[in-house]
C-alpha cells in the first residue's frame, strides 16, 4: 500500500505474471474512505514480474525475469512515472 501524498487515499500496486506480455504491474486507487476510484495498468509489455515491492519514497519497483536477461522498473502510482531501473542479468 502506498500512501496518497495529499488526499488520505491510497494506492495497491501489484505485479502482474504472464507468458505473453500481458505481464507487469496495477494499480488499484483508493480513496480515504476505502472506495475504489480507478485502476490502471501501470507497466505493460513485459511478461514475469514475479519480484516487486514499495520503496522508502513511495515508488513501486516491479522486477521481471525473463530467460537469461532481467530488468527492474520503478512505476510512481500517483504521477504515472515508470523507469527502466536497471537490466540486472546478462
Amino acid at each position: 500500500v502506498i500512501p496518497h501524498p495529499s488526499d488520505g487515499g491510497w494506492y495497491y500496486v501489484s505485479n502482474s505474471e504472464a507468458s505473453s506480455s500481458g505481464g507487469g504491474a496495477g494499480t488499484i486507487r483508493f480513496d480515504a474512505t476505502g472506495g475504489v476510484i480507478g485502476y490502471d495498468r501501470t507497466l505493460t509489455g513485459t511478461t514475469r514480474n514475479c519480484g516487486g515491492g514499495r520503496t522508502y519514497w513511495n515508488t513501486w519497483v516491479t522486477c521481471e525475469e525473463n530467460g537469461s536477461s532481467g530488468f527492474c522498473y520503478e512505476v510512481d502510482p500517483y504521477t504515472g512515472y515508470t523507469s527502466l531501473v536497471k537490466n540486472v542479468l546478462q
